[in-house]
């Protein structure tokens, strides 16, 4: 009987620090909507091409608003070496880039 209470009551101690994560996780600010632009980047080379076309011609119609061409540019940057390591390995081919569309 000890043994099984020992081991009830660590089940319960991990419960209670399951819960505490997920109320602080629910908690937590929402990233800034830049940080959704750039999720959407690294994502584009394993996404359908109907959804990478639909946002190829979004990013390109944005390009007149200076923000978010600037702000394009600086994920494009961070993005750009692990895009052309998967590039390089197959993933995301020339004609589902950008301006194949």
């Amino acid at each position: 009987p000890n043994a099984l209470d020992g081991l009830r009551a660590s089940q319960r101690a991990a419960a209670h620090h399951v819960d505490d994560l997920v109320l602080a996780h629910a908690s937590a600010p929402a990233p800034p909507p830049r940080a959704a632009l750039r999720l959407l980047m690294e994502a584009d080379p394993l996404l359908p091409q109907s959804i990478r076309c639909c946002l190829h011609k979004l990013y390109l119609s944005c390009m007149s608003d200076a923000s978010f061409k600037r702000q394009f540019a600086m994920h494009f940057g961070e993005v750009y070496v692990p895009l052309s390591t998967q590039y390089a390995f197959g993933v995301g081919m020339r004609a589902d880039s950008i301006f194949e569309c």
